[in-house]
């Protein structure tokens, strides 16, 4: 017994580690944008103030041009959830959801390959809508800020070799 407590001493320790040989300390990127095709450019805007306020949370965010790790935002979605019924009239959606999808990679040097994929990370928030149709397209704008911010902290903790999830569903 006293011998597995220390061989488990002696290993570093019990825990998670990084997938990657180097500590997130040890890595510095930048973050910019891959060109996108969405027409939500707060979307991709937000997804990389997350991924940068998660590096820097992680001691991992640099200034330098290489390496960076690259965001694509592939897709925003809205779905309904919840459907208000009122007798005579038609049927009006009470909320949505709104998911955003996003990919990421890191660059170690210009025309560099494509190192450390991520995968798509996606990322939803719940919405509440009203009849006011000016009021509900901001709080969408919102949730669509929101998801995406977070879809952004997501690729940067896989950059890092950090466990998370992919997907949440929708």
């Amino acid at each position: 017994m006293l011998v597995g407590v220390g061989a488990c001493a002696l290993a570093g320790g019990c825990g998670y580690r990084s997938a990657f040989s180097r500590s997130p300390s040890e890595v510095r990127l930048s973050v910019v944008a891959a060109p996108f095709a969405t027409p939500h450019p707060e979307a991709a805007a937000e997804s990389l103030n997350g991924a940068r306020d998660e590096l820097a949370r992680e001691g991992a965010l640099g200034s330098a041009p290489f390496p960076r790790l690259v965001i694509e935002v592939i897709r925003v979605d809205e779905l309904p959830a919840g459907i208000a019924m009122n007798p005579g009239q038609p049927a009006l959606a009470r909320g949505a959801q709104v998911g955003v999808t996003a990919h990421g990679w890191l660059e170690e040097r210009y025309g560099g390959p494509h190192v450390r994929d991520t995968g798509d990370v996606r990322r939803v928030e719940t919405v509440a809508q009203t009849a006011d149709s000016l009021g509900s397209s901001l709080s969408a704008v919102d949730a669509i800020r929101s998801a995406a911010r977070a879809a952004g902290r997501g690729i940067a903790l896989r950059a890092l070799g950090v466990a998370e999830p992919a997907m949440e569903p929708m």
